[in-house]
C-alpha cells in the first residue's frame, strides 16, 4: 500500500509539474502571439499608409496631366457689366480666340473652353482660365511678346 501511495504522490507531483509547465508555455505563447499581432497590425498600418501615399501621388500626377492643357491669360478686357452673361461670354471667347490664333496659328480654337476668373468688374481687365482639348506645343516666348507689343502698338494708334 505504501508503494501505491508513492506512485500516487509521484503521479500527483508530475501532474502539478506538467500543469505548471503547460501554464508557462501558454503564458509565453500568449505573449508571443500578442507581439506577433502587434507587429502584423503595424505592418498593415504601414502598408495602408504606403497605399494611401501611392494613391495620393497617382492622383496628383493625374491632376497635373489634366492641368497640363490649361492656360491662364491675364489682362483680358472685361465687357460692360450692362451686357448679359451670354454677350460677355461670347465677347471674351472671341478675344481669347484672337489672342490664341495670333500666338498659335495652327491651334483649333473651336476646341477651346474659357472661363473668367474672379468677380465681374467692367472697370478692369480680368484673368481667364483656358482649357485646351489637346496639349500645346512649347510656346516661343518671343512670339508671345511680339503679340503683346503688336497689340500695344495697335491700341496706341487708335
Amino acid at each position: 500500500m505504501s508503494q501505491f501511495k508513492d506512485w500516487k504522490s509521484l503521479i500527483t507531483s508530475m501532474k502539478t509539474e506538467f500543469s505548471n509547465t503547460l501554464h508557462e508555455i501558454k503564458k509565453e505563447f500568449d505573449e508571443k502571439l500578442s507581439l506577433f499581432k502587434n507587429e502584423v497590425n503595424e505592418q498593415l498600418q504601414a502598408q495602408r499608409n504606403d497605399s494611401f501615399r501611392f494613391e495620393e501621388v497617382l492622383q496628383e500626377l493625374n491632376d497635373r496631366q489634366a492641368r497640363k492643357q490649361n492656360i491662364i491669360m491675364f489682362n483680358v478686357p472685361e465687357q460692360s457689366t450692362d451686357a448679359d452673361t451670354d454677350t460677355r461670354s461670347a465677347a471674351k471667347s472671341v478675344e481669347v480666340s484672337i489672342i490664341l490664333q495670333s500666338i498659335l496659328p495652327t491651334l483649333n480654337v473651336s476646341s477651346v473652353q474659357s472661363y473668367r476668373l474672379g468677380r465681374l468688374n467692367s472697370s478692369k481687365s480680368v484673368e481667364v482660365s483656358i482649357i485646351l482639348q489637346s496639349i500645346l506645343p512649347t510656346l516661343n516666348v518671343s512670339s508671345v511678346q511680339s503679340y503683346r507689343l503688336g497689340r500695344l502698338n495697335s491700341s496706341a494708334k487708335c
